[in-house]
């Protein structure tokens, strides 16, 4: 047998795709999703959508990751230099921000 099989693949706005993840033809990735690596993904994910495994099924919600992440980074010592950057990198707040996270993550130094 001599075969084929080809379609299109559309990724969205925002879309963060893991390594080593699969996706496979005639399937769209809707906008701010997020597909776990090494997933193989069979069909369309919702915009927003987390998804991961073999094959692919939803496991989250983009914006509800994004509120524990926040609630995370409230609870961190160094996070009153974070709301002071002005993007996500700053370099000038950088080297206290590595100074105190060297000194959180090893106290012997």
């Amino acid at each position: 047998m001599k075969l084929d099989s080809v379609g299109k693949i559309v990724i969205k706005d925002n879309v963060f795709i893991g390594h080593g993840a699969i996706v496979l033809p005639n399937v769209t990735i809707g906008p701010n999703a997020i597909v776990a690596a090494g997933s193989v993904v069979t069909r369309d994910v919702a915009p927003g959508d987390i998804v991961g495994g073999v094959p692919a099924k939803p496991i989250g919600r983009t914006n509800e990751l994004a509120i524990r992440l926040q609630e995370k980074t409230e609870k961190l010592p160094w996070n009153h230099i974070i709301q002071k950057r002005d993007a996500a990198y700053d370099p000038k707040v950088e080297a206290e921000l590595v100074a105190i996270r060297v000194k959180y993550f090893y106290p012997d130094k």
